[in-house]
């Protein structure tokens, strides 16, 4: 049997309308195409996808607005000039295709696979690129100024970016170039921050430097698209966990006085939006964080944080009056008893013990990234064991326990409806420099 015959198991022929190109709205499962030109220059705006077989076919020149794409395999196919724009594509395969001058916007691909294809300036902008592969020449189009502001998650690429500007101006992406420091001149920049988004030298702190600076610099009018951008980033950073909710709230607030110094109700939407989608993605992560921390019984009073950076002693002193007020709300109760460098160890004394479920998920909040321990002494090189580690991961279903809050509501009025929150934001509001530059890998022992 020919692989044509073979892919045509189970399925029906593509519905083709003749000379009405006009497929937009409609559902097409289990639907198989060979060998076809029928479809060029056709409209499949709002259309869905689900099941489906498109081989040696052309759609070229065809509109995917708001379209849905699932479990479907494009073989052989010309989609030069194709639009796809606010389009969803999960589970699905492009083998040998052409994507030549067409325009991808606002756009998420999961678990999308591309072999052999051609992207030759293609213009793709504000699409998010989700446990996806890049194969067998497909990379060598993106290496293209055409190719702005998007995220790649999660994402593998047979061959390395090559170019210094489509690093800058997308973020995930694996750079040949990219062990460069991350601060240049001794300034964050949002370029900087994707160009090394990639490797282990990305910082939280020079990503949300990168947005004070961009923000900075927008005065004439809000730019919609770097603000679509920056939210996408912190979306695909808390997916990962490798930016706490504590930094999350940081840069909500930022978003909050752009919309606050609009001048237009379309830079305000934009700022909102924003917003909104921070608080969603926010919302999951907390859910997450709630999940994973284990029933542990005692109390603890000592805390031990070994940070992969250097930091000052300054610094260590202004995450003690944080906790502080975190742990007892008034100042005074948490010392930084001693710190070390050469990297950097700070050691913590509470001035009563605090059970250490309570401990464990407030600093989950500000410390996502870390890997947290209990200790059986108050000795800090005695016997310790590990009661759980945060690590850098893909999104995952919750499984929860308790009932879970109504999300919408807790978008609306974060802080409200998810009550952990509340005094976060006010640490945020009092210290939020000091927790967004702390905001990395961190191990922390919890000792009696």
């Amino acid at each position: 049997m020919t692989e044509a015959n073979d892919l045509k198991v189970g399925r029906s022929p593509f519905p083709l309308h003749g000379d009405d190109k006009d497929y937009s709205g409609l559902d097409i499962h289990l639907a198989y195409l060979a060998g076809s030109n029928d479809l060029s220059h056709s409209f499949m705006n709002g259309a869905n996808f689900v099941d489906s077989i498109f081989l040696k076919s052309a759609l070229d020149q065809c509109e995917f607005a708001e379209a849905y794409i699932e479990r479907t395999q494009f073989k052989h196919c010309d989609l030069s000039g194709s639009d796809l724009v606010r389009t969803k594509v999960v589970d699905t395969t492009f083998e040998n295709c052409i994507f030549e001058n067409g325009e991808w916007r606002e756009s998420e691909f999961e678990q999308v696979t591309f072999i052999s294809c051609d992207f030759t300036h293609t213009t793709i902008n504000l699409c998010v690129f989700i446990d996806c592969v890049f194969s067998d020449g497909s990379v060598v189009g993106l290496n293209h100024r055409s190719v702005n502001y998007n995220v790649f998650t999660s994402t593998r690429l047979d061959e390395l970016i090559s170019s210094e500007y489509v690093l800058a101006q997308n973020f995930g992406l694996p750079g040949a170039n990219s062990q460069l420091p991350v601060v240049r001149a001794g300034i964050s920049t949002l370029g900087e921050a994707c160009r090394l988004s990639d490797t282990s030298l990305f910082r939280v702190r020079d990503f949300i430097g990168g947005i004070e600076g961009e923000i900075g610099r927008q005065t004439v009018r809000t730019n919609k698209l770097v603000l679509e951008f920056i939210a996408n980033i912190t979306v695909a950073l808390a997916t990962t966990r490798r930016i706490s909710p504590s930094s999350m709230l940081y840069v909500e607030q930022i978003f909050a006085q752009v919309a606050q110094a609009a001048i237009s109700t379309a830079d305000f939407q934009a700022a909102m939006n924003a917003v909104l989608k921070i608080r969603n993605s926010m919302y999951d992560l907390v859910m997450a964080i709630r999940t994973d921390l284990p029933s542990t019984e005692g109390y603890g009073r000592k805390i031990t944080a070994y940070f992969e950076d250097t930091f000052s002693e300054d610094l260590g002193t202004d995450l003690a009056d944080v906790l502080s007020w975190l742990f007892f709300q008034q100042p005074g109760q948490v010392t930084l008893t001693s710190i070390r460098h050469g990297s950097t160890l700070m050691e913590f004394l509470l001035s009563d013990s605090v059970p250490i479920m309570s401990l464990a998920s407030t600093l989950g909040l500000i410390f996502t990234q870390a890997s947290v321990i209990v200790s059986k002494t108050n000795q800090i090189k005695d016997g310790v064991k590990h009661i759980f580690a945060r690590k850098a991961s893909a999104s995952k279903a919750l499984v929860l326990t308790e009932p879970q809050p109504e999300k919408v509501p807790a978008i609306l009025k974060s802080g409200t409806v998810l009550p952990e929150l509340g005094p976060i934001r006010i640490a945020v509001e009092r210290s939020g420099k000091t927790l967004i530059t702390l905001d990395n890998r961190v191990e922390i022992t919890i000792h009696p």
